[in-house]
């Protein structure tokens, strides 16, 4: 089963306990419902027929992998974690999306550098501005390359990451959730 979210809107001053938010619901690239959410806690709201949530639910839950779980049976953590429930997944998918939603703003005037290797410490990446960009004059990313070259050479144990692409977007990803 394919579950995506389409024309989402998030409401991050409007959040509290949860995240405030606005999607379309897609499965198997048909438009299910409207889900929102109003931020103050609790789950999400569907604007469909109860059952057909249900079955999506119950799909995630048989089929995504489990979260939370620990090997330390002293905790009060079920070794084997929680079952991915829709409403765990929308969450992640949301986290996927304010995500690349920053990677492309950042890369709008600037550089960005994850560490390879944990140089930066736990969690933490850096932005390198565009030579130009603070004095006012956009510069074409293609007229930066010989820029690039330098920032990469001048700092091998990071991934320099200067515009957005799908490998772009799967480092950056694999960064955010790492930090979780």
């Amino acid at each position: 089963m394919n579950i995506t979210l389409k024309n989402i809107k998030v409401y991050q001053s409007m959040s509290e306990e949860t995240l405030c938010f606005e999607a379309s619901l897609w499965i198997d690239q048909k438009k299910l419902c409207r889900v929102t959410n109003s931020g103050r806690g609790g789950c999400n709201d569907y604007s469909c027929n109860w059952k057909d949530i249900e079955k999506v639910d119950a799909w995630c839950k048989a089929n995504l992998p489990r979260w939370g779980g620990s090997e330390d049976t002293s905790l009060p953590v079920p070794s084997d974690g929680y079952e991915t429930d829709l409403d765990v997944h929308l969450g992640d998918l949301l986290n996927e999306h304010i995500a690349i939603k920053d990677l492309k703003k950042y890369l709008k005037s600037r550089v960005v550098l994850i560490p390879k290797n944990g140089t930066l410490g736990g969690g933490e990446f850096s932005m390198i501005k565009h030579p130009n960009y603070s004095s006012g004059s956009k510069a074409r990313v293609e007229d930066l390359g010989p820029w690039f070259a330098k920032v990469q050479r001048e700092n091998p144990s990071d991934l320099v990451i200067s515009r957005y692409n799908d490998d772009a977007r799967d480092a950056w990803l694999k960064f955010c959730r790492s930090i979780k």
